[in-house]
């Protein structure tokens, strides 16, 4: 449950150099249709080579979710800066449904870096109305 990261570095002039964060616990998020766990984030990186954070995400609506991975980038001289597309659909999440997403950083300057706005994006999927009921039902998202 506990990870810390070291990045590794070699300067113009080939001095080597290095930094370790500090051990830190794997963080549990749960909304009421989303649960998120950390599972793994690698414990060396290089400097201006990607690297991956793998994240559970696990659906607990009792309805089935839309969800969508929103990773912003951040303004300014960013330290750690991730790769790729900054949306990425995920798909429908059933009730109970846990799939292991991955997130690709960069890092860009030596030191210690937060990886933040980083969200799950969700939305119940609505039944469709049951023909035989003869009118529209009120479904109540969890």
């Amino acid at each position: 449950d506990y990870a810390s990261s070291e990045l590794l570095w070699t300067s113009y002039l080939g001095e080597r150099g290095s930094r370790r964060t500090q051990e830190i616990r794997s963080p549990f998020a749960t909304s009421r249709g989303l649960q998120c766990r950390l599972e793994s984030c690698p414990s060396q990186c290089r400097l201006e080579q990607e690297f991956p954070i793998r994240v559970s995400v696990v659906g607990r609506s009792k309805l089935p979710l839309n969800v969508e991975l929103h990773v912003r980038r951040p303004g300014g001289n960013a330290g750690l800066v991730p790769v790729g597309k900054t949306r990425q659909p995920l798909g429908r999440y059933e009730p109970g449904e846990e799939r292991l997403v991955t997130i690709w950083m960069l890092p860009l300057m030596v030191g210690m870096q937060l990886v933040s706005q980083v969200a799950l994006v969700f939305s119940p999927i609505e039944p469709p109305e049951d023909a035989s009921a003869g009118g529209a039902s009120a479904v109540e998202a969890a």
